[in-house]
């Protein structure tokens, strides 16, 4: 669930995010401070992500791969026309990287298995982004969005990862919406991304 206030104009947000599975440590959390009083935005948030990765990373069938991203984030943004915009983020974050094992009885509890590693990294990132999305009730439903972004890991973690996202969508009678995206990636560096 997410919680989102905000004063009279929207111009100040805060986010309280939450995705709760059992205890803290298995959960996803955010908060998050955005600052859109002026043309230029800020935002700085705090955050725990868990990535489970159930195939191609262990060795076993009975074995998975849990990583828990946990750090802080800060972003400016600063449009030069409507549509068109500039990021750049900074992020600092630790990762804890660990294999888990089932218990061999078919019960669906895993256990940890093998050394856990943590590794810390700081992420600067920029992105430029042209979006003129018109939303409706339940989503898009015309215009499109193009994101082109770099980030590198500076840190325990070496990395730069590039994206191209192009998004769009076609009304289609005014009650529908045919939408189509085409993403390409890579990471390059000692620890590519997953």
């Amino acid at each position: 669930s997410v919680l989102r206030f905000s004063d009279i104009l929207g111009n100040q947000v805060i986010l309280v995010g939450a995705d709760v599975y059992g205890s803290l440590k298995d959960s996803n959390l955010l908060l998050e401070y955005v600052n859109l009083k002026r043309r230029t935005t800020w935002g700085v948030s705090a955050f725990q992500f868990r990535n489970d990765f159930y195939i191609f990373t262990t060795d076993t069938d009975e074995e998975f791969l849990s990583r828990i991203y946990r750090g802080v984030n800060f972003t400016v943004q600063r449009p030069w026309n409507r549509f068109s915009r500039l990021e750049a983020s900074l992020d600092a974050q630790a990762v804890t990287e660990e294999v888990l094992r089932e218990d061999g009885e078919g019960s669906g509890y895993y256990y940890p298995f093998g050394d856990t590693s943590t590794y810390y990294y700081l992420e600067p990132g920029f992105a430029l982004v042209q979006d003129n999305t018109l939303y409706g009730y339940t989503g898009p439903i015309s215009g499109g969005r193009r994101r082109l972004s770099i980030e590198a890991g500076v840190g325990d973690l070496s990395f730069q990862t590039y994206l191209a996202d192009v998004r769009r969508y076609v009304n289609f009678r005014h009650q529908y919406a045919i939408a189509y995206r085409a993403v390409g990636a890579i990471s390059t560096g000692r620890d590519p991304q997953r």
